[in-house]
């Protein structure tokens, strides 16, 4: 199982699958009622387990889980004993994940531009990388590398 994964076990499995198939809609309002406190449940306890290990916000996971298309939640196991929550999130810069320095310093200093991606873990992400401003105002600096030796292409630097 997955590091940080919930884990779910029943004592009384068999007699509580008989009271639901015993129940007159054959207990489709009780699991449709669990089904609906997991997806209101997920994103907090997706969010606790992240930031446990990952230098990222709480607020951060919580918006990826809530936007469409950005991040997804799912349940795997094949019995109901080995139910597992399985979070996919997008792909992040560096700067969701204490990033310094946060703008490129004047012209002719030098720079090295570290990130703490596990948490308490501040580290460089390389010799070659350098901030750019990205974004039409060109407020947010992100970090790029060089794809080879000539001046471009280049590709914006992305951790997990």
């Amino acid at each position: 199982m997955a590091k940080g994964a919930l884990n779910v076990t029943l004592q009384n499995e068999a007699e509580l699958l008989s009271q639901l198939n015993s129940l007159p809609d054959g207990g489709e309002k009780a699991l449709k009622g669990t089904i609906n406190q997991l997806r209101r449940r997920t994103p907090a306890w997706v969010a606790q387990e992240v930031t446990s290990v990952y230098g990222i916000k709480k607020a951060e996971i919580k918006e990826t889980a809530s936007k469409e298309g950005a991040g997804s939640v799912s349940l795997a196991g094949k019995t109901v004993d080995s139910l597992y929550l399985v979070y996919r999130g997008r792909v992040l810069t560096p700067t969701h994940f204490n990033m310094t320095p946060k703008q490129r310093p004047a012209a002719g200093r030098r720079y090295t531009v570290k990130a703490s991606i596990f948490k308490g873990q501040k580290k460089a992400l390389g010799s070659k990388v350098f901030l750019a401003a990205s974004g039409s105002e060109g407020t947010t600096h992100i970090p790029f590398q060089r794809e080879g030796t000539s001046r471009l292409p280049i590709q914006a630097v992305k951790t997990l």
